[in-house]
């Protein structure tokens, strides 16, 4: 059973420690209770006292491990229960159908096979649901409860000699458990898939604006172009006659410095060379000023990294957004500020953004800010989740007093 709950554990970081700490307490647990069997039988005693040296234990070290002790870890223990009621159940009714003990082996090794299947099945769907779905878990954790509580008040019938009608209620229990986790199986399959379309569309929304900005200082650049070609031809064979002549040139060179910086501040800000990092920035420098925020940036990244240069923009901008809305909620007077420092370190990319806030920022087990707007938003400190998840990168948030930072190493 111990393999079951290991598949469906959403460890914390560091990952590799939690996941060899859970591996030796689990070892050390099995082992405590196999000497109290050699030593003391599998007696009645044991039968009453093992969910004190087995369940408790296993049920303890599950929630320490997990990266959350949301309910959605009980649905996890719940699912192995009815993988174990669902093999001895079925062991039971297999010996005595047959009257012969040996039959329960087979039976326990077919059930638990299907179980082993049924986790792998539903462990990749299970993790990522359970970094999305912030409600819900309790009407989903009920489900297999009342199912593995039902058949547990029909074993002691099917052990002993009672009617076949038990082992018929507890079937007809099990085999709506397996409908039931088809149903929860296409429900995690769906909000994957919802998740999965709002980030595509941020990334959507990030390369369209991405054109659109382009479009807009390409025209931009054209009438500066048109507008300032005549006076840069003028000063040009102005600063020619006049070097020709040798008369002073400071006049000419004065009047095509100004002709240059009037170019140079349509064309958008240059902070970095990646194309679709450089609009974000731009674009959020633009929008800061608009609203009166005060907006640093330093940039310094190579063209070449390890992750995808659109997911790390969308990345960015919700960044950018969150601290946008956190300086918009302090008044004009009072300063709003924002700062933005990104580096690349061979083909690492550390980002640090920080705003001034106000009030205290909430966050929960995992250190994370908690959306004070209710259900439905808090999306993007998810996908920044994700995103460093998915690329073996690290987030952090924090506060200190008026000030808050979001981290990113990826």
């Amino acid at each position: 059973m111990g393999i079951y709950v290991y598949l469906l554990i959403d460890f914390k970081a560091p990952f590799l420690k939690w996941k060899r700490t859970w591996l030796f307490a689990a070892l050390l647990i099995l082992a405590v209770n196999l000497l109290i069997i050699f030593f003391f039988g599998y007696s009645e005693a044991y039968l009453k006292v093992w969910p004190l040296t087995l369940t408790i234990p296993y049920v303890a070290i599950t929630f320490m491990a997990s990266s959350s002790r949301k309910l959605y870890v009980m649905f996890n223990l719940f699912t192995v229960m009815y993988i174990a009621v669902f093999s001895i159940v079925t062991g039971m009714t297999a010996s005595r159908l047959s009257g012969e003990d040996w039959a329960q082996l087979p039976a326990h090794i077919i059930c638990l096979a299907a179980g082993l299947f049924m986790v792998l099945r539903l462990r990749k769907p299970f993790l990522k649901t359970a970094k999305l779905l912030e409600k819900g878990w309790a009407l989903i954790c009920c489900m297999p409860l009342l199912i593995v509580v039902l058949c547990l008040i029909c074993l002691p019938q099917i052990m002993g000699e009672g009617s076949v009608v038990f082992i018929f209620v507890s079937y007809i229990s099990l085999v709506t458990g397996l409908f039931i986790y088809l149903l929860i199986y296409r429900f995690f399959i769906k909000v994957i898939e919802e998740q999965t379309a709002s980030h595509q569309e941020d990334i959507l929304r990030v390369r369209r604006k991405n054109a659109e900005d382009r479009l807009r200082l390409a025209g931009e650049n054209k009438a500066l172009l048109l507008k300032y070609r005549d006076t840069v031809v003028s000063a040009i064979d102005s600063l020619e006659k006049e070097a020709s002549s040798g008369r002073d040139t400071e006049a000419a060179l004065d009047r095509l410095s100004k002709t240059a910086d009037l170019l140079s501040a349509g064309h958008g800000r240059r902070y970095c060379r990646p194309e679709t990092l450089n609009t974000v920035l731009d674009q959020y420098a633009r929008r800061a000023e608009e609203k009166g925020i005060s907006m640093t940036v330093e940039a310094n990244i190579s063209r070449e990294f390890d992750v995808n240069e659109t997911e790390l923009a969308v990345v960015l901008s919700n960044a950018l957004s969150n601290a946008e809305e956190a300086c918009m909620s302090i008044p004009r007077q009072e300063r709003r500020a924002v700062s933005v420092v990104i580096n690349s370190r061979g083909r690492q990319i550390a980002a640090e953004i920080t705003n001034t806030c106000r009030g205290q920022v909430s966050f929960d087990e995992n250190q994370l800010p908690v959306s004070q707007r209710g259900l439905g938003h808090g999306i993007g400190v998810k996908s920044m989740e994700a995103f460093c998840r998915d690329n073996g990168g690290i987030l952090s948030f924090s506060q200190d007093g008026d000030t808050f930072s979001v981290r990113i190493l990826v």
